[in-house]
């Protein structure tokens, strides 16, 4: 969660029940109810409980319902899990802390890769996160109109700072430079070079004494042998016998921002002209 979020929670009250120490006699879940309480509303999961096979009233009957109950009976209903929200939301009418799909839980994992809903010093909603995604933080996205005012145009710039830098933030600014600029070469000619070089050297032969040990119930005295391991010669030529793994690319230049001039009337002059 950003900042501003977070500051922006902190300045709500918090709510005046939780119903954390509440003791409630329904159910948490599934609850029973009668039939004559049953609505018009859709079922999500009902079940028939009957107590006998030959019993044809309604009163003998009940129905099993998760989801909230109806508008009218909920005068001392809470939300306490995830199945009593449905597939709705938080219920503003019932004073207490809810949690649907249980977001904002503390201690809960968000696996969700969705986009946060961000504001801004005046609170407005951020957009430029959409294009954002996927970048650095230190990547400029230009996404409004304002981007484009230049700042001593701006009512909202303040004091700007147009002096000339000193020598010190000169020579850091040229020394970065140079570094970056040196890392790219690098990376240039290390890619033009060849990865393997085979000299004219020839490694020297490696001599081993092998002893043969008893195979098959074989208990004849053996003699050792003098092994001499000399390196393959390769063909310089032959291709490579690993497999070359593709790794999928980066995200691209955010988009560029469509913007448009604002909405100016037609005039007599203008109708005529066209």
């Amino acid at each position: 969660m950003s900042a501003s979020v977070t500051s922006l929670s902190r300045a709500l009250p918090k709510p005046k029940y939780t119903g954390e120490e509440e003791d409630m006699p329904q159910s948490r879940g599934s609850r029973i109810i009668g039939a004559e309480e049953l609505s018009s509303q859709v079922v999500l999961k009902a079940s028939v409980l009957s107590s006998s096979r030959n019993s044809t009233c309604a009163n003998d009957s009940a129905f099993q319902r998760n989801g909230p109950p109806p508008y009218g009976q909920r005068t001392r209903w809470r939300p306490r899990t995830a199945e009593d929200f449905g597939d709705g939301g938080a219920f503003p009418e019932i004073l207490v802390a809810q949690y649907p799909l249980d977001m904002g839980r503390k201690g809960t994992s968000n696996s969700s890769n969705a986009l946060q809903l961000k504001v801004d010093g005046e609170g407005r909603v951020k957009y430029d996160e959409i294009a954002r995604r996927g970048h650095s933080e230190s990547r400029i996205v230009q996404a409004s109109f304002k981007d484009l005012i230049p700042l001593r145009q701006r009512a909202d710039a303040g004091e700007l700072n147009l002096d000339r830098p000193d020598s010190e933030t000169v020579a850091q600014t040229k020394e970065r430079t140079a570094q970056a600029l040196a890392a790219l070469v690098s990376g240039q000619t290390a890619a033009q070079r060849p990865k393997q070089v085979q000299g004219r050297s020839k490694a020297e032969p490696t001599f081993v004494r092998y002893t043969p040990a008893n195979q098959m119930g074989d208990t004849s005295k053996k003699q050792d042998r003098i092994l001499k391991i000399v390196q393959r010669q390769q063909d310089p030529f032959e291709p490579p016998k690993h497999k070359i793994k593709k790794i999928p690319r980066g995200p691209p230049s955010p988009p560029p921002p469509v913007l448009h001039s604002p909405p100016r009337k037609l005039t007599a002059e203008d109708q005529e002209a066209w």
